[in-house]
């Protein structure tokens, strides 16, 4: 129960309203009588001590003058005083550089000149000058000069000078010099010097010197040397020396060295060296070294070794080695090598090697090895004898030949086709 409001029983000759100053009554009197709550100030001696009441009438100490200068002042600052370095929390800042900061349980327990650690076990062990660590266990060993973690593991061990890691476990494990990496484990383990990882898990394992990789998982797991990875998921896995893959997973596995992918799943999976896929789906699956396909679906699924598929539906499926098919669905369809497709659906399916296909429709099924068809009739003109050369329309006339017109010669050796003026 609270005591009553003073004056008190033991004490005598004094009236409430004379009490209302503490130092107007002894400390030893007052002990056992205070009131719950009550302040009391005992200033007899030099500094002040401030006591405060507490249930059972008893005064305990809460705050003593130090006898010096505060480190801060609520009014002037300038004459503010206290220690260059700052620690606080159980074994925090230990062995602490000049002006350097730890807050939190075995912060900075190791810690450079002006560097900084906030949480628990952040920058513990062999904090470099200027760095900055915070967050649980950020920082935690190694991390060299003016480096900077955020984040909950962030550059916990090993992080490279002048590097950046933002977010949970992000930069964890030997991040290099100059790198950078920002989002949940971005950067997580062995990321190269001057590397760039933004997103979840981008750059996750094994990130190259200099590589860039932005988007959730986006070169996440061995991406080489000078590499751009930009899109969720791109580049993956194992990306090439200085390829690029920008799009939904573009260039998602064994993008080749020098490789090119540009467009959602575009070289997809095991794009070859030098090989350059441009829109949504193109090169998807196998494409060939040096080959290049540009369109939807263009060289979708393997395309050859030096092919070209331009147009949307181009050289889709099965392009041979070193054809060419450009226009919407030319050579579609298991193009054969060396062969030339030109136009809408020209050679669309199944065109011969060696073959030329020039025109909407021309040769659009089964054309015959080494042959060429020229079309211009505005439908479907198909060859599939090897060996000829097909050309529709030509001008038919009856009785002589028009004025000017002369006869032609094919050498079937040679090949050659001369005309014999008059």
């Amino acid at each position: 129960m609270a005591n009553n409001p003073p004056p008190y029983s033991d004490i005598t000759g004094i009236s409430r309203a004379a009490m209302k100053d503490n130092a107007q009554e002894s400390l030893a009197n007052y002990n056992g009588n205070a009131r719950p709550g009550e302040l009391v100030v005992n200033l007899a001696t030099d500094p002040p001590v401030l006591y405060v009441g507490n249930n059972l009438g008893q005064l305990t100490q809460v705050a003593a003058g130090g006898g010096g200068t505060t480190w801060a002042t609520l009014g002037d600052k300038n004459n503010a005083s206290g220690p260059a370095s700052i620690a606080l929390g159980t074994s925090a800042g230990t062995s602490q550089g000049d002006y350097a900061v730890a807050m939190g349980s075995t912060a900075g327990t190791s810690q450079g000149d002006f560097a900084v650690a906030v949480g628990y076990s952040a920058g513990k062990t062999s904090q470099g000058p200027y760095a900055v660590a915070m967050g649980s266990t950020a920082g935690f060993s190694n991390q060299s000069l003016y480096a900077v973690a955020v984040g909950q593991g962030a550059g916990q061990a090993s992080q490279g000078a002048n590097s950046v890691a933002v977010g949970q476990g992000a930069g964890q494990n030997t991040q290099g010099a100059a790198a950078v990496a920002v989002g949940m484990q971005a950067g997580l383990t062995t990321q190269g010097d001057s590397a760039v990882a933004i997103g979840l898990n981008a750059g996750y394992t094994g990130q190259g010197l200099y590589a860039v990789a932005i988007g959730d998982n986006a070169g996440a797991n061995a991406q080489g040397l000078y590499c751009v990875a930009v899109g969720e998921t791109a580049g993956n896995t194992s990306q090439g020396y200085t390829a690029v893959a920008v799009g939904t997973s573009a260039g998602y596995t064994s993008q080749g060295s020098e490789a090119v992918a540009i467009g959602p799943l575009a070289g997809y999976g095991g794009q070859g060296a030098n090989a350059v896929a441009v829109g949504a789906y193109a090169g998807q699956i196998n494409q060939g070294l040096q080959a290049v396909a540009i369109g939807l679906e263009a060289g979708n699924t393997t395309q050859g070794y030096t092919a070209v598929a331009v147009g949307s539906g181009a050289g889709q499926t099965t392009q041979g080695g070193s054809a060419v098919a450009v226009g919407g669905s030319a050579g579609q369809n298991s193009q054969g090598v060396y062969s030339v497709a030109i136009g809408y659906a020209a050679a669309q399916i199944n065109q011969g090697a060696s073959a030329v296909a020039i025109g909407f429709y021309a040769g659009q099924t089964s054309q015959a090895n080494n042959s060429i068809v020229l079309n211009a009739t505005g439908s479907a003109l198909n060859q599939t004898t090897a060996n000829t050369f097909t050309v529709k329309p030509v001008r038919a006339v009856s009785g002589l030949p028009p004025a000017g017109f002369s006869p032609m010669y094919y050498n079937p050796t040679t090949g050659e086709i001369i005309v014999v003026t008059p």
